[in-house]
């Protein structure tokens, strides 16, 4: 199971990502062309973006309500912004950032879809916007490697529920233990998604194709047995199979560990997704 903390990340990062791009987007649209002669128009010819999440359209009165971050914490609002009549959608389904991100409509707009929306100059109207699709987490249940798809348990509104998605044309599956943020991840394959493989995929803004996929290496949730500093080992007490065992592994060299890491405490230990032997989290569970 991906930590919670790495999802808000891996959330966050794909908003923030798509504002900034954006912002840098709408800059260049209102910049003025090189060779252009004509005199330079104001500066700001456009106004301000505001990102966040799709809540509610309503076609009918061409309004979109969004749930947006007031701060730094968890503390988010919704807000109902105007579109112009002429708003451009583009949608981010892309797996390379070599491809042109195709143009959408609103009505691709759906509940859950991150959007950048960039409002006109007098900032009464929106007049682009951009759109990506939402992160899924879940473990793998099984792969089809004739129709190119994975189905992944998830928790959904309902509870536990299964859905299969096509990988997009280009997608790549990511390994990385994101110890150090200057290694790029390694290409995978379909292979490295055995059964119960814990994956985040970036879901397509109509979600029914995977642009990405990155799996997590396996988790345990036991009691600290010690950490030994002269082999760079952990152990920890675990059920397995109805019976309390011992299991050790191998510290990688830049682990985390978060939290007093002290015998008798509990802990989730994440596991290397490149070897089950060596472990690169180590959270203590308050």
């Amino acid at each position: 199971m991906i930590p919670t903390k790495i999802k808000l990340t891996l959330t966050l990062a794909l908003a923030l990502s798509l504002c900034f791009v954006s912002r840098d987007i709408f800059t260049a649209r209102a910049e003025k062309p090189k060779g252009d002669d004509k005199p330079a128009k104001s500066k700001k010819e456009v106004g301000d973006t505001i990102c966040g999440s799709v809540k509610e359209l309503d076609a009918a009165k061409n309004k979109l309500t969004i749930t947006v971050q007031t701060g730094k914490g968890k503390e988010r609002e919704d807000k109902t912004i105007d579109l112009d009549k002429d708003v451009k959608v583009t949608l981010h389904d892309v797996t390379s950032k070599d491809k042109p991100a195709p143009e959408g409509k609103v009505a691709d707009l759906i509940p859950g879809t991150q959007v950048s929306a960039q409002f006109d100059a007098a900032g009464k109207t929106v007049v682009a916007i951009d759109a990506s699709g939402p992160g899924l987490h879940g473990h793998v249940k099984a792969v089809d490697g004739s129709k190119n798809s994975i189905t992944i348990a998830h928790k959904g509104e309902a509870g536990l529920t299964e859905e299969t998605v096509t990988l997009a044309e280009g997608a790549k599956i990511l390994l990385s233990d994101g110890l150090n943020k200057n290694d790029p991840p390694k290409e995978g394959t379909l292979a490295n998604l055995t059964e119960g493989t814990t994956v985040h995929m970036q879901l397509s803004v109509d979600r029914k194709r995977a642009l990405s996929v990155f799996p997590q290496g396996k988790s345990y949730h036991g009691t600290l047995k010690g950490i030994d500093s002269g082999n760079n080992t952990i152990t920890i007490t675990v059920k397995e199979d109805a019976q309390v065992v011992d299991k050790t592994f191998t510290l990688a060299k830049n682990a985390r560990t978060d939290g007093n890491a002290a015998a008798g405490v509990r802990v989730n230990v994440r596991l290397s997704v490149f070897d089950e032997n060596t472990a690169v989290h180590v959270q203590v569970v308050e």
